[in-house]
C-alpha cells in the first residue's frame, strides 16, 4: 500500500504517541540521549556512557546485533536490522558526540537539560546530530510497530569523535579508501580487535546528519562539502612582558596575528591568497585569542597569540594544495623581528 509522506509522517506519531513512547514529552526529556554530556574530548567513562546509552536505545526500537566496537578512541555502536532477502540494504551513518557548550551564561537553559520552547527542542547536539539520528531510530520502531517489518535492510554505524575529525573511524576504514559497494563478499567487513566482527557491505549510504529546509518539509542532501584547516601560533617574548618597559620596543603576538590574519582579504572583501580562486572555496577563522581575556585588564605584552582557520572544499579540490597555499601565504606576511616566530599545524581534512 502506497503512503503519502503527510500519512506516513502521522502514522507513525500516532503509533508513538500510542505506546508511550518514553521519548515523547516536556516531562520525559530526561530519557532521551540528548542528556548525555557526550563532548568529543571527554574522559573515555563519559564517552563509554553515552555509546551504552544509544546502545540500548537502538535494541529498544527493535534493531538487532547491536554492540560497541571498541577503537583506539571512542567506541562506535553498531546495530542491524535484516529481514528481507534481496532487498536493498541501507548503511545508516551517524555520530553520537557534541561540540563542546561554550560558556553555561550564554544558554537559556543547561545545555544538556533539553527543553521545548515554541514547539522547539533545545540542547547541546539537537541539530547535530542526536535529533537526526533520534529521528532515524524513531522511524525504525514506529514501522516496525506499524507493518511489523521493514521494506528494506538497514544497518546503523554510530561513532562518537565524529567532531574532531573522526581518527578512530579513518583509522579502522584506512584499507577500504579504493573499495566499491558491492564488490566481493566481504568487501566491507569491519574487524575491530580479535571479537568483533561485523559487515557493513550496502547499495546506499545514509548519512544521519543533514538539516530539514523547514520543519515541515524534508529535503535530500546528495552531497556534503569537505573541510580541511590550519591552526597558527605567533610566539613572541619567553615571558609576558610590562607595556609600560616594552611597548613599542617588542613586537606584540597579537599586532602581528591580527595583521596576518587581515592579509587574507582586501578591503574590498576579496581574498588576496594567491590561487585562491583557482578552484578554492572561502576560508574562515574560527577562533583567535591572545593574552588574558577572561580577567581584569593587564598591561601585558603576551607570549602568544593563537588563530585557527577552516576552509570548506567543493568535487575535486585538494585539501593539500589549498593548505599550502593558505600556509606559504601566511608565512610571507608574518612580521619579521626579535622574539617573534610563527608556527602551523595542518589538521588533516574530512567532512
Amino acid at each position: 500500500m502506497h503512503l503519502s509522506y503527510h500519512t506516513l509522517i502521522d502514522n507513525i506519531m500516532e503509533s508513538i504517541t500510542n505506546r508511550g513512547c518514553p521519548e515523547r514529552g516536556q516531562n520525559s526529556l530526561t530519557n532521551c540521549h540528548i542528556v548525555v554530556q557526550n563532548v568529543s574530548t571527554h574522559t573515555e567513562n563519559v564517552r563509554h556512557e553515552a555509546a551504552t546509552f544509544l546502545e540500548e536505545a537502538c535494541s529498544r526500537v527493535g534493531l538487532e546485533h547491536v554492540q560497541q566496537l571498541e577503537t583506539t578512541g571512542a567506541p562506535l555502536v553498531y546495530a542491524d536490522w535484516l529481514h528481507v532477502p534481496g532487498a536493498p540494504t541501507v548503511l545508516v551513518y551517524g555520530h553520537y558526540d557534541v561540540q563542546p557548550p561554550g560558556l553555561p551564561e550564554n544558554w537559556t537553559s543547561p545545555a544538556f537539560a533539553p527543553e521545548i520552547r515554541e514547539g522547539r527542542l533545545y540542547a547541546r547536539g539537537a541539530s547535530d546530530d542526536k535529533g537526526q539520528l533520534f529521528l532515524h531510530l524513531k522511524a525504525v520502531e514506529a514501522v516496525l510497530h506499524l507493518r511489523g517489518c521493514l521494506a528494506f535492510n538497514v544497518k546503523m554505524l554510530i561513532e562518537g569523535e565524529e567532531e574532531i575529525g573522526s581518527p578512530a573511524l579513518q583509522g579502522l576504514l584506512r584499507g577500504l579508501s579504493d573499495a566499491k559497494l558491492r564488490d566481493h563478499k566481504n568487501l566491507f567487513e569491519l574487524t575491530v580487535g580479535l571479537h568483533n566482527r561485523v559487515d557493513l557491505q550496502a547499495d546506499v549510504v545514509l548519512i544521519s546528519d543533514t538539516p530539514f529546509l523547514f520543519a515541515d518539509q524534508p529535503a535530500l542532501c546528495m552531497g556534503v562539502r569537505g573541510l580541511c584547516g590550519l591552526a597558527v601560533e605567533v610566539l613572541g617574548p619567553t615571558l609576558p612582558l610590562h607595556s609600560g618597559g616594552y611597548g613599542g620596543l617588542v613586537q606584540n603576538p597579537i599586532h602581528a596575528l591580527a595583521t596576518m590574519l587581515a592579509s587574507l582579504y582586501t578591503s574590498e572583501g576579496h581574498v588576496a591568497v594567491p590561487g585562491f580562486y583557482d578552484g578554492l572555496f572561502p576560508f574562515d577563522v574560527n577562533a583567535f585569542c591572545g593574552g588574558d581575556c577572561q580577567g581584569t585588564v593587564r598591561t601585558l605584552i603576551p607570549r602568544s597569540a593563537r588563530a585557527t582557520i577552516t576552509c570548506r572544499l567543493g568535487v575535486g579540490q585538494d585539501p593539500t594544495r589549498i593548505a599550502d597555499a593558505l600556509w606559504r601565504h601566511l608565512e610571507q606576511i608574518a612580521p619579521q623581528g626579535p622574539c617573534i616566530c610563527s608556527n602551523f599545524k595542518w589538521y588533516p581534512p574530512y567532512t
